[in-house]
């Protein structure tokens, strides 16, 4: 692929409150280097392409499960559950690999939940 099918711009990190929670800031900068490095790996097109179709319909693209993915693992970091809207299987199932998208952690549920 070449350089000028890229996205030339950069996600800056995130300005926070300093009372913000260390576990949203960790995410917020999770969300953040999983779009950069979503940017300098795919072309435009690549992070358009639809992987799934979400529970409400509407889908979801290659740009969307390179950063779920990336928040879903800092999230496991902090014994944080996350709670998907997309329905059919995990993430896993449907990506093609890709040397610069980060590794799926499948979601768990809380004791409450299963």
């Amino acid at each position: 692929m070449s350089a000028d099918h890229r996205i030339p711009w950069r996600a800056p990190d995130p300005r926070l409150n300093p009372g913000v929670s260390p576990v949203l800031a960790d995410l917020a900068f999770a969300a953040a280097r999983a779009f950069n490095v979503a940017w300098s790996g795919h072309s435009r097109a690549e992070l358009a392409e639809e992987t799934q179709m979400g529970a409400d319909g509407t889908p979801s693209y290659l740009i969307d499960e390179i950063v779920e993915e990336e928040i879903v693992r800092a999230a496991a970091r902090h014994n944080v559950n996350v709670l998907m809207r997309r329905s059919g299987s995990s993430t896993a199932a449907t990506r093609r690999p890709s040397s610069s998208t980060p590794s799926t952690v499948p979601p768990t549920l809380s004791p409450a939940c299963r």
